[in-house]
């Protein structure tokens, strides 16, 4: 065979899917061996996934695909070889032979009624290449509220607890029911990238491009994540202007030490806990049922996910992934941009950027 398929592998035993986040190589990069290839993550951890073979790079699915465990990611070629490529996307148009098309590409091509022949000056299609095209042709266009959303927010009654949750769907429903486990805030409005319903549990939900409205109420609060948001840095800018403070979200059943310190944009669930001179930074999230003994530090964004216990004076650096009950020894410490898969026990020191699938 002149190729090899690289798979997404069943990383953990209750995901049948994983979305891609990026991709570190670019396509028609000569691969090797060992070479990282792309990140991908489940619902509960982020995972580099490497070549084994060596060989040229055919990237067949785009960043923010989600694709199910033993689909395709990417082929590796022993030569670039356009016949290869056409054998294994079974192309038949004569117009297309020559370019490489992803699913995610020829998906969107066909839904904005566009052709191949609207990317003539490329030779490698992907996602983000007719998105590109898109915004290009609609540079011009004014990107207004709807009056759907307008209705909605002139329709909202806003107090000094009114809070705005700004989230992708999942973690919206989570912080939305740590919110309303207590009565500190009062949740109002969603907003999303991309709306997936017109309301999540009674409270109504509306496109992200529709928050300059809320410059003329008297919002109090927001609580955003900082990942894959399209609008993160309008979203920082209104709050600084408009003086709305961001906060954590902490569910009311948790137990966090007065003597801790939690940082800006946290989320802490249900029965979690954290004990004292905890140092926990901005944008962490700590995912139910996970425990935090004394004196421990989880830097900025690292994910602790369900059910981890972690021992006293633990630190874990920035970006560092937890899976589903991990178990981490007292006086350890993770470096930074680590993920440990589900169920791992870790002993010893981690250097930065380290995958520990298994004990």
């Amino acid at each position: 065979m002149n190729y090899n398929t690289v798979t997404v592998p069943h990383i953990n035993v209750n995901d049948v899917e994983v979305t891609l986040v990026e991709w570190h190589k670019e396509v028609w990069d000569r691969v090797k061996k060992g070479d990282t290839l792309c990140t991908v993550e489940t619902t509960k951890a982020a995972v580099d996934i490497d070549s084994e073979y060596d060989g040229y790079l055919y990237i067949v699915r785009d960043q923010n695909d989600i694709i199910k465990v033993g689909e395709p990611l990417a082929h590796i070629l022993k030569k670039k070889d356009d016949a290869i490529i056409k054998d294994i996307n079974n192309i038949g148009n004569e117009n297309s032979s020559s370019k490489i098309v992803t699913k995610s590409a020829e998906k969107l091509i066909r839904e904005n009624g566009l052709s191949l022949d609207d990317f003539e000056n490329h030779s490698v299609i992907q996602s983000d290449t007719v998105i590109a095209h898109l915004r290009k042709s609609q540079a011009n266009t004014i990107d207004e509220p709807s009056s759907n959303d307008i209705q909605i927010i002139n329709n909202i009654e806003f107090n000094e607890k009114s809070t705005v949750l700004y989230c992708a769907e999942n973690h919206a429903l989570l912080a939305l029911d740590a919110f309303l486990s207590h009565n500190d805030y009062e949740p109002v409005l969603i907003l999303m990238d991309k709306v997936v319903a017109d309301e999540m549990h009674g409270i109504p939900v509306i496109s992200v491009k529709s928050f300059p409205l809320l410059s003329a109420r008297s919002l109090a609060y927001i609580y955003y994540r900082e990942e894959a948001t399209n609008e993160l840095k309008n979203i920082i800018e209104f709050c600084d202007k408009e003086k709305i403070k961001r906060i954590s979200c902490i569910h009311f059943d948790s137990s966090v030490s007065k003597l801790s310190f939690i940082g800006e944009g946290a989320f802490i669930g249900a029965n979690v806990t954290v004990g004292p001179e905890v140092k926990i930074g901005k944008a962490v999230q700590l995912l139910a049922g996970c425990s935090i003994a004394h004196h421990s530090q989880i830097d900025d964004y690292a994910v602790i996910a369900d059910g981890t216990h972690i021992g006293g004076n633990v630190k874990i650096g920035k970006y560092t992934s937890i899976g589903i009950g991990v178990s981490i020894n007292k006086r350890v410490s993770i470096g930074s941009n680590c993920t440990i898969v589900s169920g791992a026990t870790v002993i010893d020191h981690l250097p930065d950027s380290t995958i520990l699938r298994n004990n």
